[in-house]
């Protein structure tokens, strides 16, 4: 089985490569254009006010052992590399902010990092979007993004020897791609500013925790999400070292693997979670226009294989058609052994965009609990 799943692993990685456009990544989907028309992000970033929020709510991020840990954006990652242009021309070494914004609508730009140094200036980039929540009302609902930023992105570390023999003769496994930046943190408060979930990005896929059931609020209100071993990928606090199901992309396939752990699809590996020490950093504050965020080349290093290349901003994070603050977290809202979230997953198999339809099939089940957390029932 193992010698199986090796050949159909290189011939699908030979594939893909055969057949993967080079001139552009995942921004230039079709239907990002229109969401961003209909959403123009702000150009200003967050109030006073919104900034006392942020700060009273920001995460503690645990670190496995010997994790290089958190860095800032723009103080150690652009500041240390090429901004390249599309004919191969250099646009800026070592560029400023100004110089990535100037261009972060070209999706053929590329920016190289070429790190010089261990972190100084660790940095979690945080902002806050208010939208009609999952019920409707007339009062808006938070939703409040912290965007930890890691200097590159490695593989799973549950994975099985020999698909790390074939893969670490391919690429690096702790540095499989520059940049990781899609390791966001959105804690979701009511009209009454209560927290009531904890949303995050896990690889191509979300997952979101209700408050008070799934991860605990201590009391100073800041929540704790560990950071996985090697590919940063985030998870609710667990003590003590847990392997976390995992999938490249969550489709009805994957998402009855991460209910149930059954069939696990080809090429997705599991994570790990050892977490030993709290990072440090500070917080800061762009405005949601910032390249870091809507940047539409690579914001790394173009290398062959899918997956390879740096990615573009950390808003191109699920497919257009489920962009949008309660539509992310409700696509996310799914738990282990469940048989309603399995037969939600079975309603929303078929055409279409799959995180879509799954969300609308589990908005009503995140309402219920919701209510019922606040109700300190017993059985949510």
């Amino acid at each position: 089985m193992r010698d199986c799943r090796l050949v159909l692993l290189l011939a699908a990685l030979l594939a893909l490569d055969a057949c993967t456009p080079r001139e552009t990544n995942f921004s230039q989907v079709p239907g990002f254009a229109a969401h961003f028309a209909r959403n123009p992000p702000r150009s200003a970033a967050a109030s006073p006010a919104d900034r006392a929020l942020l700060a009273r709510h920001a995460p503690r991020f645990m670190l496995p052992e010997g994790h290089p840990g958190l860095i800032g954006f723009y103080e150690d990652y652009v500041a240390q590399g090429r901004l390249i242009a599309a004919d191969g021309s250099e646009i800026a070494r070592n560029p400023t902010r100004t110089q990535l914004n100037a261009v972060r609508d070209d999706p053929r730009v590329e920016f190289v990092h070429e790190p010089a140094g261990p972190s100084a200036t660790p940095v979690v980039l945080a902002r806050i979007e208010r939208a009609t929540g999952p019920d409707g009302g007339a009062r808006p609902w938070s939703f409040m993004t912290y965007s930890a930023v890691f200097r590159s992105s490695g593989l799973p570390a549950a994975m099985p020897w020999w698909e790390s023999l074939v893969l670490g003769a391919i690429g690096d496994l702790e540095d499989w791609h520059q940049l990781d930046h899609y390791t966001a943190a959105t804690v979701v408060l009511d009209p009454d500013e209560r927290p009531v979930a904890l949303a995050m990005q896990q690889h191509n896929g979300r997952r979101t925790y209700l408050v008070g059931r799934d991860v605990a609020l201590p009391p100073d209100g800041r929540l704790v999400v560990d950071v996985a071993v090697r590919s940063n990928e985030l998870y609710a606090h667990r003590p003590g070292r847990h392997v976390r199901r995992a999938v490249r992309l969550q489709d009805a396939a994957a998402m009855r693997y991460l209910v149930t752990g059954r069939s696990r699809p080809l090429m997705s590996t599991d994570d790990i979670t050892d977490p030993r020490h709290e990072a440090a950093y500070r917080i800061d504050f762009l405005p949601p226009d910032d390249a870091f965020y809507v940047f539409k080349g690579f914001l790394g290093e173009r290398r062959r294989l899918p997956g390879r290349s740096g990615p573009p901003g950390a808003d191109y994070n699920i497919q257009p058609a489920a962009k949008g603050p309660v539509t992310e977290m409700l696509a996310g809202y799914w738990r282990e052994g469940d048989a309603e979230t399995l037969a939600a997953v079975a309603s929303a198999a078929g055409d279409g965009v799959f995180a879509l339809r799954f969300a609308e099939a589990r908005r009503a089940a995140f309402l219920r609990d919701v209510d019922c957390v606040r109700r300190a029932r017993s059985a949510c």
